[in-house]
Parts: C-alpha cells; sequence; structure tokens
C-alpha cells in the first residue's frame, strides 16, 4: 500500500471532520442556550400557575412534578 497517496485523503477528511465537530458545537451551544431560556420561562409560569391555584391543587402539581 502507498501511504504518500493516502495522506492527502486522509488529510481532507480529518478537515471536513473539523468543520462538521465545529458545526455542532455551536448547533448544541444554541440548544444549550435554548433550554436553558425554556426551563426559566417554565419555572416562572410555574410559580405565576402556583399563585392561582388553591392549595390542594398546588399539592398535586407538585406531586406530579415529581
Amino acid at each position: 500500500v502507498d501511504y504518500t497517496k493516502m495522506t492527502p485523503i486522509l488529510l481532507q477528511a480529518i478537515k471536513e471532520q473539523q468543520v462538521q465537530i465545529q458545526e455542532q458545537h455551536v448547533e448544541i451551544q444554541k440548544q444549550t442556550t435554548e433550554i436553558a431560556k425554556i426551563r426559566s420561562e417554565m419555572k416562572e409560569l410555574r410559580k405565576q400557575l402556583e399563585k392561582g391555584l388553591p392549595s390542594r391543587s398546588i399539592a398535586k402539581t407538585q406531586a406530579v412534578k415529581k
């Protein structure tokens, strides 16, 4: 096997893989930010909902969360 001919092909494959990894990293960062935002919104909505419910209903809601 002539490895010298394979080297450029392998290097190009590694470069392409690095681009894919970087794109995935960016997408993960976006998703992480979006998840944090959604969690914060859910927390705020949960607080608002609990303020409007009778105490007995809150206990049921908390049991469902677990």
